[in-house]
C-alpha cells in the first residue's frame, strides 16, 4: 500500500508540474516535489519553499500598485490543478 501512495504523490507532482505558470521554469523543475512526512507516515505533494518561495505570488490576487489593478493571470491555478486532478 506504501508504494501506491508514492506512486500517487508522483503522479499529482508531474501533474502540477504540467499545470504550474512557467515564466522561467524553476517553479515546474524545482518548486513542485514529493516527501515524505514520518510523522504521518504518508507522501506528500509540496509546492514552493526554499526552491520557489514566490510560488504564492503566482497564485494569489494581485494587490500591490505595482500591478495598476490588473488580475493576476495565474490566479487560483493551485485550486483549479486539484480540482482538475480528481
Amino acid at each position: 500500500m506504501a508504494e501506491r501512495y508514492e506512486q500517487a504523490a508522483s503522479y499529482l507532482v508531474a501533474w502540477f508540474q504540467l499545470q504550474a505558470p512557467k515564466r522561467t521554469g524553476n517553479l515546474a523543475k524545482n518548486g513542485i516535489r514529493r516527501a515524505f512526512n514520518p510523522v504521518t507516515g504518508f507522501w506528500q505533494v509540496v509546492i514552493g519553499g526554499e526552491p520557489a518561495p514566490y510560488v504564492v505570488y503566482t497564485n494569489e490576487p494581485w494587490i500591490s500598485p505595482k500591478w495598476h489593478g490588473k488580475k493576476n493571470p495565474n490566479e487560483g491555478w493551485i485550486q483549479k490543478a486539484i480540482d482538475a486532478s480528481i
